[in-house]
Parts: C-alpha cells; structure tokens; sequence
C-alpha cells in the first residue's frame, strides 16, 4: 500500500482514494479445532492501526476466516426474516391483498432478496456416492422452510396448523428444497456459459476435470452436486454487435396472419426459401427448402437432426433453419442481383437477428449474420448485397401456405434423425451442437415437477385430496380463487383443507370443549361431529342455506 506506486499512489492518481475505515484484517485459520493463539502483528497505514474482524463482508457477503458461511448464512437468514414479516403485514385472513398478487410479489420480490448471493454460500442436499446421510445445507434449508411457511399462509390466507405441502401447492410455489436448488443450478449453468475472458470460466472448467477430494470451494460443491460439464455449453458473450452494426437484408414481420400469407402469395421473389425448426416427440430438427419463380418443385433441400429437447430448444431449431438457407446460397451468382426472401414462422428469430443483447442460441444468430455478410462468393471478404435484393420475412405455420407445410413435414423428418450429408452442411454443422442453457434449464425445471408431484403421491394427504382435487398442483382451483376477494380465498383453502373454525378443528388443536355440532344439538339433541361436509351439506341450522 505505501511502497512507490502502490496502492495509495494508484488511489492518487486515479482520484480514488482508498478509505482507511473500511479496511480491516482477518486472519484465516483451515482449521479452527487448533486455533492459533499467537499474538498477531499490527497493520499501521498511515498512522492508523487497521482493526482485526472475524468476518467481513463484501458485496454483500460475509466471509470468514475458515469460508464456513455461518456468519453469511445467519445474516440471510435474519434478512428473509425481516421481508417475510414485512410481507406478512399486507394481509390477514380477512383483509388485504388478493392471493394472486401476494403470490406474484413473493416470487418477484421476497424470493430475489432473501436468496442474494445464495450460489455462494449454499450447497443443496444431495447424495454423495458411497454414503448413506444427504450432505449440503441442512441448517439453512429448514430455516428458510419456516420462512416460506409463514409467507405460505399470507398468500393463501390458511391456519397456522395447514400442513406445508398444501400450503405450497395452492399458493403455486415450489417447496422450499426444490426452489433453492433451481437458483443454484441456473446459477452454475450461467457460469458454465461464460466465455474465456471471464474469470471464472477457467475455474468451473478446471473443477468439472478433477474435483478436490478434501476443502471444496461453493463452486466445486455445485458442480459435483449438479454434474455439470462446461465443455458441452454454449457460450454467451455479451453484447456480440458493435453499437454501429446494421442487417445486409431486410426483415418483415406482418401485422397478423391472415397479411403474411397475403404477402406471401403476392411475392414475386425469383427464389423463395422456407425454412422451418421443430420440436417433436422429444427431438429437435430443422430443415430449408428452395423454390424457383413459377415453379412448385423443390430444387433443394437440406436437413440437419440437432438432437433431444433436454439439449436443445425449438429455437436453436429455427435458427439452424435459417443458417441452412443461408448456405444454400453461398456461391450462388445470382445473389445480389436477382430477388430472394427466405421465409421462417419464427418471430423470436427475426428480432434476434437486429437485437444487441445476448442469450441463449446467440452463437447461431452470429453464424447466420456472418454468412449473409458473405453470401454470394466463397472468399472472407464481405459481399456488397443489396438489401433491397434480400428479405427475411415472418409466415404464419400450418395456415396453408405450401412452401411452409412442406417444410414443416421436412422439419418431421430431419426430427426422427434424418440430416443431410456433411459436405453439404456449413461447417458449424459438422460436430455435435453445444447444450443450450435455456434447455438444460427447463429440463431442470421438469424433473423438479416431476419430484414435486411424487412428494405429493407420499404425501398423507394424497388420498383424501383425490376425492376433492386430483388435479395438482391445483390450477382449477388457483383460477377460481384468482376471482375471489381475499376473505373469500381464505375460508376456501381453509374449507379444503379441513383446517378451519370448525369444533372437529378446534377440538383437535384443544380450543374446543366438544367436536360436536352444538346447533344440532340445541336443536334435536343429535351428538354429530362438526366437519366440513355435514356443516356444508348436513346440519339442520343452516338447512335453507
């Protein structure tokens, strides 16, 4: 810090002073069984001694001398706690926001806060192999799940005795588990992504070829608990387009179905190709098509199989579509002097193609745009198309356009594994494509549901719930219960559950003397048990309601 041009003469000259009350020592210790209890030496700077701390946070984060994250994971905890009763306080039983808000504002916002940095310092449970116990954060996981649970009885308005697999499922929000693992696999799908300058990317890369066996870091833990292998990843670049970047084609999107297929049937184009990407029993494959002026003959055709929709996505489908049309027409003499337009039903493509934002399928994007700035010859140097000469237009699919319907059952075919020899594949189609991380993604999402669903058939209240709602995770009921005011919702999830100011219920939890219907009783001096159905259906009080 203080020998020549080091850190206080940086802060100098870049008028960026370092603030001597913010610094502050830790000394780390691997193991804090055999502390070290040596004094220390004093760190001066400037005339003032730099105060030694257990824990320090950056960024947010509280890091400790042994990277335990206890401290990190109290304060989160102690974080989640104060927004979910400040979450809480917009509503009771009776009176404030309605169930859908509340859940919108949970998901939206308590769920981003409460879980910051939660890649950092949480590890999900899993099952080493080899051991019998589940490892990962297990103090943590049941903290948030009272957390959850009281943010569960706001949205849906039931007792505090409701059990948590109902509450989670009428409020629409996945158990606590399952939730927090979601966060963590997006987060290491993202890093896995990263492109090489990026610091991380080597990391995650280095820790996916040999795993440590002994003083894992949070990444290490998330990628052994995930299986991730960066290698096979697409990567997301940021902001690929320079800022002055402009289309050599010319793109049209129509206003509704009924004027694409107008226009396409007005088109005079000498060359029309359709293109078409489709995601099918559980495939994903793409296909391009050329047609002459005044002729319904194909005179070219190209097939490409990308692979499973558990890799891949239907927009990665589109987009190679569209790259084999491109490529149709490289070399072509024809280019730039006489009209083409390729057609696609693919709107999200389009927009990709003029749009300076990275994401997923962004490297199929760039290879489209490259081989339209070189379409026409075979050499690197740009050709001068005119992009009044070229057009990439929107179709609506399945309306009856016949270009469009045949490439669609050519995009069936390429599905079931048909794909065109590699000599006549661009080159970025000569190797296996990288895993898409909107795929993997959702794939992810899947199994969750999967796993939520089998949760809920162990569940002890599975039997009874298929009598009143076998439909989980309860979207009829969540649609009604969207139309309902907030006192409404609440005594309807408490009916459904059983958990309501009944004398079964209140007997149960010991805030009743008796279960049984005290009208009947006053009435006919019947000894019935009070319960939803008969008070609902059966007793002779409310017989005109």
């Amino acid at each position: 810090m203080e020998r020549r041009d080091g850190g206080f003469n940086w802060g100098r000259d870049h008028n960026s002073n370092f603030e001597i009350s913010k610094v502050a020592v830790m000394h780390c210790q691997p193991n804090v069984r055999k502390p070290t209890n040596r004094p220390y030496p004093v760190l001066w700077l400037r005339g003032k001694a730099i105060k030694e701390v257990e824990s320090y946070k950056y960024l947010g984060v509280h890091v400790d001398g042994q990277l335990r994250w206890r401290i990190q994971e109290n304060e989160a905890m102690a974080k989640a706690t104060s927004y979910i009763m400040m979450f809480h306080r917009l509503t009771c039983m009776n009176l404030g926001i309605q169930p859908r808000l509340m859940q919108q504002l949970y998901i939206s916002v308590a769920i981003p806060k409460m879980t910051y940095t939660l890649d950092v310092w949480f590890v999900p449970l899993h099952k080493k192999e080899g051991r019998r116990n589940n490892s990962g954060s297990v103090r943590a996981l049941r903290s948030m799940g009272k957390i959850q649970r009281i943010a569960m009885q706001a949205i849906t308005g039931g007792l505090w005795t409701s059990p948590n697999d109902l509450l989670d499922a009428h409020a629409r929000v996945l158990p606590v588990n399952l939730m927090l693992e979601r966060i963590c696999h997006a987060a290491v799908v993202r890093i896995a992504t990263l492109s090489k300058s990026h610091p991380l990317q080597s990391m995650v890369w280095e820790y996916s070829k040999t795993m440590a066996k002994t003083c894992l870091s949070p990444l290490q833990k998330l990628v052994e608990c995930f299986n991730i292998k960066p290698r096979r990843f697409e990567t997301i670049k940021p902001d690929p387009l320079p800022p002055t970047y402009k289309r050599v084609f010319m793109v049209t999107i129509a206003d509704s179905k009924e004027e694409s297929i107008k226009w396409d049937a007005e088109d005079n184009s000498d060359v029309k190709i359709y293109t078409d990407g489709s995601g099918f029993e559980g495939n994903v494959g793409a296909a391009a098509a050329l047609y002459r002026k005044g002729s319904e003959e194909l005179e070219k055709i190209l097939h490409f199989h990308l692979g499973s929709l558990k890799k891949h996505t239907t927009f990665e489908g589109e987009a190679v579509g569209s790259i084999l049309a491109a490529w149709m027409l490289q070399g072509r003499p024809e280019v730039g002097q006489t009209k083409i337009t390729s057609y696609t039903d693919s709107q999200a493509f389009i927009k990709a193609t003029g749009v300076r934002k990275s994401g997923p399928g962004q490297y199929l994007v760039m290879e489209y745009l490259g081989l339209m700035e070189t379409m026409g010859n075979n050499t690197d140097i740009p050709y001068p198309t005119d992009t009044t000469k070229f057009a990439l237009n929107w179709v609506a699919a399945h309306e009856g356009v016949m270009g469009n319907e045949k490439v669609d059952e050519e995009a069936k075919r390429a599905v079931q594994g048909e794909s065109s020899p590699p000599e006549e594949l661009p080159p970025i189609l000569h190797k296996r494509l990288p895993y898409s991380a909107s795929a993997v993604k959702q794939e992810f999402a899947e199994v969750q549901k999967a796993r939520w669903k089998e949760a809920w058939r162990d569940s002890p209240r599975f039997a009874r719930f298929q009598h009143i709602d076998p439909d989980f995770p309860f979207n009829k009921f969540r649609k009604l219960s969207d139309r309902l005011s907030r006192s409404q919702a609440s005594l309807l999830m408490q009916l459904r559950t059983g958990h309501i100011l009944l004398n079964s219920y209140l007997f149960h939890i010991k805030k009743s003397a008796t279960s049984h219907c005290e009208s009947c009783w006053g009435i006919a001096r019947l000894t019935i048990k009070e319960m939803v159905i008969y008070f609902l259906f059966e007793c002779q009080a409310y017989a005109v309601e």
